[in-house]
């Protein structure tokens, strides 16, 4: 790999790295923990939004956000945008009170609870759920052991 190329493939990722910190993080546990979206959050998502040749903006409406499109013709960085349109698509579209945080302490990922009870508490069942009732079971199996 070219010294250039691999220049522009470590700009990118720094890049998606601070869309995530900076925008899809912060709006997430601000929408999980019933906190209203600060408008810096807004800032960052419209500015990342603005990188496409037509693009949409989110606004504050009466209940909630609306969005408004405007069209320009600038080159779109489509590594990035993906990311805010997502962003936006959760401001504008999810339920707040379905996106929860996962309840395993050690992750910082949130997910839009789509399940049919609302009563989903990991990111991956497979994953974090397994981990989490098996550390349970395992305490579960201890705390008995002790007792007798």
């Amino acid at each position: 790999m070219k010294e250039g190329q691999l220049v522009k493939k470590t700009t990118l990722l720094v890049a998606l790295l601070t869309m995530v910190l900076v925008v899809a993080v912060p709006a997430a546990t601000q929408i999980s923990g019933g906190e209203p979206i600060r408008q810096e959050t807004l800032d960052e998502i419209n500015s990342l939004l603005r990188s496409r040749p037509d693009y949409a903006q989110v606004a504050r409406a009466d209940e909630g956000f609306e969005e408004r499109f405007v069209a320009e013709r600038d080159e779109a960085n489509n590594a990035i945008v993906p990311l805010a349109e997502s962003a936006a698509d959760l401001l504008l579209r999810a339920v707040p009170s379905l996106l929860k945080k996962c309840e395993n302490p050690a992750r910082v990922l949130h997910f839009h609870d789509t399940s049919k009870n609302h009563a989903r508490r990991w990111c991956s069942m497979s994953g974090c759920g397994n981990r989490m009732k098996a550390a349970a079971h395992y305490r579960r199996q201890r705390r008995l052991e002790a007792q007798s």
